[in-house]
């Protein structure tokens, strides 16, 4: 009885335990306590990232501000012939509506790519902790942040060789001129002495390579334009203003600088006004206070490869997760010390399992013993007999 009721005192018991729909704070608690047997298994285990994820991407100011507005730029279209064609005046209604085509194309580039990523499902059977569930969270967004833009820029650079491959003729004459030549030899021929041809656009690099735009969609044309019997230099007039083979990669090669200048901005009203435009929009510069994650002079291709983000608000939510999720019951196991109670109850129970034990073998062993006694007995008064006789 005694070894009994000392070994059932220190013995643990493995107990189970079942909260139904338990609360999101006693599932921490929970989790806290028995998380290496705590199982809450989800209702609904498919759930869509937009029922707890938010993304909203938050653009560079360019995309805001009045250069791209459309009666901004439809009202600087240059009527009046310069000198060259080649030059930022000349094309700069379309500079300005391509700047705003960059923008409108990272748009709608995240728009999609947050609608497809928002609707994606998120599948767990079991509910998450808030801190590992976080951390699964947010890696799946960087995950879907870095695929977005590493898309994106694959997208434009097959539109930019697209494009250079099939030698489009800009209508700025940006690329290639084209040139009407009469032949008078021809003057007979069923085509007749009139020919239409093309000729690249060239310009010499800093490294004094003859650059050709039918051979390299990149070339660095010399900005300049002549107005009025005055020539401008674009880079020294307008700092940051580049000059391309297309309206679009000179928009990428050039900076905002200009945009932040508040006199530089003045400059460039001046200057298209003695081009012959003379109703020209009131617009605000861009402003150079703001936070932001590209310096003034930052070439706006470098701003475009990061689809013309300045920042991600990632909102998640646990709490509308755990709501989703909804668990209906967390079952968990608990050793614990036997109570009181239990070790009556085990005592009583062994002892009266004890008494029946006895009851049967008690006779068989006290009819041993009595056997074994007699048989020492009996030996004992044989020796005895024998010494006598002896005797």
């Amino acid at each position: 009885m005694t070894i009994l009721i000392i070994y059932t005192s220190v013995s643990t018991q493995i107990v189970t335990y079942t909260t139904e729909y338990p609360t999101e704070k006693e599932y921490e608690y929970l989790f806290e306590e028995y998380n290496q047997t705590l199982q809450c298994p989800c209702s609904t285990v498919t759930i869509p990232y937009e029922e707890f994820l938010e993304i909203t991407p938050v653009y560079h100011q360019i995309c805001t501000s009045d250069f791209v507005q459309p009666w901004f730029y439809k009202n600087l279209f240059v009527r009046n012939q310069t000198e060259t064609v080649v030059d930022f005046i000349a094309s700069v209604s379309t500079y300005f509506q391509a700047l705003a085509m960059l923008c409108e194309a990272a748009s709608l580039t995240l728009i999609d790519a947050i609608h497809q990523f928002s609707s994606t499902i998120f599948i767990n059977p079991q509910i998450l902790p808030s801190n590992l569930f976080y951390l699964q969270i947010n890696a799946s967004v960087t995950t879907f942040r870095q695929l977005t833009q590493a898309d994106f820029l694959r997208t434009m650079s097959l539109i930019d060789a697209v494009l250079q491959a099939n030698q489009y003729i800009s209508s700025t004459l940006r690329n290639s001129i084209l040139r009407r030549d009469y032949f008078p030899e021809y003057e007979q021929s069923d085509l007749g002495p009139i020919r239409i041809s093309t000729s690249s656009m060239g310009a010499i690099e800093e490294n004094d390579d003859l650059c050709f735009c039918s051979l390299n969609s990149t070339c660095n044309i010399y900005n300049r334009v002549t107005i009025l019997g005055v020539t401008y230099d674009m880079y020294s007039e307008l700092p940051g203003i580049r000059a391309d083979c297309s309206v679009v990669n000179s928009v990428l090669r050039s900076s905002l600088t200009c945009w932040y200048n508040n006199s530089c901005l003045q400059k460039f009203q001046t200057i298209i006004q003695q081009a012959g435009i003379s109703n020209i929009p009131h617009t605000n510069p861009l402003n150079p206070n703001l936070l932001t994650l590209f310096p003034l002079n930052t070439p706006t291709r470098t701003i475009f490869n990061q689809i013309m983000l300045e920042q991600w608000n990632i909102l998640i939510s646990y709490e509308k997760f755990y709501k989703k999720c909804r668990p209906i019951s967390c079952t968990y196991t608990h050793q614990r010390r036997s109570d009181t109670i239990y070790i009556i109850t085990t005592v009583i129970g062994l002892f009266g399992g004890l008494n029946i034990v006895f009851r049967v073998i008690s006779p068989l062993i006290v009819s041993l013993v009595l056997r074994c006694i007699r048989r020492k007995s009996n030996s004992l008064q044989n020796s005895t007999i024998i010494r006598r006789r002896s005797n």
